[in-house]
């Protein structure tokens, strides 16, 4: 089931990435099937130990596949006993690309998700990805649906869902406000344009007076 950037695009816009994050469900043994999809020539791929390692792990468990020739990367994260990951898994979508039939998470986790990766990373870039995939695809969000199945969500993450819900990452374009692990943070954009106006209405006001005298000023007729 792809989600992650790859996920942001399809449900919103356009944007370069050098990765795809995908989530798994790994049955015993199926760890050397998925190996093997990858030939080592041409793919890193993590023993066979780690990846049942993780696959074990009850939650976060993650390996990568990385091709040797372009560094572009496939991060697999396991399923486990994870609420929300079972919540998506349940909802995948299905879309057709290049003959071939792709899952792809529901666009709701792939919003709660890049909420996540900003609260850690804190990069604008998840920012940007909601708010494509809230001018494309916004009047399918049912974000409503997540509280009703009970699945716990991060605590960091109930504000910005809540204003989510509201469209104001798309009525209030100019500001943002989530929350940060190290506290509140609040990005004004748009007092930031108006410093930045004030700046320029200053500059324009120190041309003018040194623009050299007219005609009227020196006393001509």
């Amino acid at each position: 089931m792809v989600t992650g950037a790859v996920a942001a695009i399809a449900y919103g816009e356009p944007r370069m990435t050098n990765d795809v994050d995908v989530v798994v469900r790994l049955a015993p043994g199926e760890g050397r099937a998925l190996a093997a999809v990858y030939p080592a020539a041409e793919y890193y791929v993590p023993p066979i130990e780690v990846i049942e390692q993780e696959r074990q792990r009850r939650r976060q468990g993650h390996f990568n596949v990385i091709h040797h020739d372009t560094g572009l990367r496939a991060d697999f994260y396991l399923i486990g006993d994870d609420p929300l990951h079972q919540w998506a898994w349940e909802r995948r979508q299905t879309a057709s690309i290049g003959g071939d039939a792709i899952w792809f998470a529901p666009l709701e986790y792939v919003i709660i998700r890049k909420l996540e990766y900003f609260e850690h990373s804190g990069s604008d870039r998840h920012v940007r990805d909601i708010r494509g995939i809230l001018r494309i695809s916004g009047g399918d969000v049912r974000l409503a649906e997540l509280a009703l199945d009970g699945v716990a969500l991060r605590e960091c993450c109930s504000e910005a869902l809540e204003r989510l819900s509201h469209r104001k990452f798309v009525s209030e374009k100019p500001k943002m406000v989530l929350s940060r692990r190290a506290g509140r943070r609040v990005k004004d954009e748009t007092h930031v344009a108006e410093r930045r106006a004030g700046r320029r209405s200053a500059t324009l006001a120190g041309i003018r007076r040194r623009q050299p005298p007219t005609r009227r000023s020196r006393g001509w007729r």
